[in-house]
């Protein structure tokens, strides 16, 4: 399992937009942790980006592009960094495969105070949405063989009239997540206590379960905040003589 904290963007001293459709949609979206609250492009350039001043230098490992309406007809999805906010020094770091909702890209380590997500829409006079960017580290903990498990939440009330007849009053959905952790080592346990620490229940956080992406839920890139953070327990001895342990964390999607 990755686990996908903190978002270097949410301390952004200034978040800049090629374009905005209005004041209420514009860059500066990208990092408030509602995703349906998106930055939307103008329609008059095909080269959109959004820059992030991070104050210092930082390095980071991934970078996750969520809840967006690019299109495969759109191009160059990329981040880049630079030491000069991209006046001349511009460097490609990792180029994002599109997928639709959400994009996940994994590289070398590689530190900079500015940072930018960039890509080149079909044409100039279409507009595009992004609902959250993460660009950070990510941290990996095992999963048990059957310790992950998703639920589906449906939000709709029912009840019955006198006459025994059933209205439904339709809502939305979200789903419930539970990861459960065993065989865990005392570095591993460390770190699921610095996250806990760090996002407790109030900062959403991204997750895929199992990292080799495969294309069913276990591998999707999940935005969850944490309802129930793990208990962390001793289960035994690893091959070493050290402590093992587990946890387990229950989660919901944000929205």
């Amino acid at each position: 399992m990755r686990i996908f904290y903190p978002n270097l963007i949410d301390s952004a001293s200034v978040i800049t937009g090629s374009s905005q459709a209005s004041s209420d949609l514009s860059a500066s979206n990208v990092a408030q942790e509602h995703p349906s609250k998106v930055w939307r492009t103008a329609t008059s350039v095909a080269t959109e980006t959004v820059t992030f001043d991070l104050g210092s230098s930082i390095a980071a490992t991934a970078a996750i592009i969520y809840a967006h309406t690019l299109t495969g007809s759109d191009s160059a999805i990329q981040i880049r960094k630079s030491t000069d906010n991209f006046a001349a020094n511009d460097v490609l770091v990792a180029s994002f495969t599109y997928a639709s909702s959400k994009m996940l890209v994994l590289f070398s380590s590689a530190s900079s105070r500015y940072w930018r997500i960039t890509f080149t829409k079909s044409a100039a006079g279409v507009s595009r949405d992004i609902g959250r960017v993460f660009i950070g580290n990510y941290v990996t903990i095992p999963l048990q063989a059957d310790g992950f498990e998703i639920s589906p939440v449906d939000m709709s009330q029912t009840e019955r009239s006198e006459g025994l007849q059933m209205y439904s009053a339709r809502r939305g959905q979200y789903r419930s997540a539970k990861l459960s952790m065993e065989a865990i080592s005392q570095s591993e346990a460390a770190l699921l206590k610095t996250f806990c620490e760090t996002v407790g229940t109030f900062t959403p956080f991204f997750i895929v379960a199992d990292e080799g992406l495969p294309s069913d839920e276990s591998g999707e890139v999940l935005y969850l905040k944490a309802t129930k953070l793990p208990s962390r327990k001793t289960t035994g001895f690893d091959s070493s003589g050290n402590l093992a342990w587990s946890g387990e964390l229950t989660a919901e999607e944000e929205q």
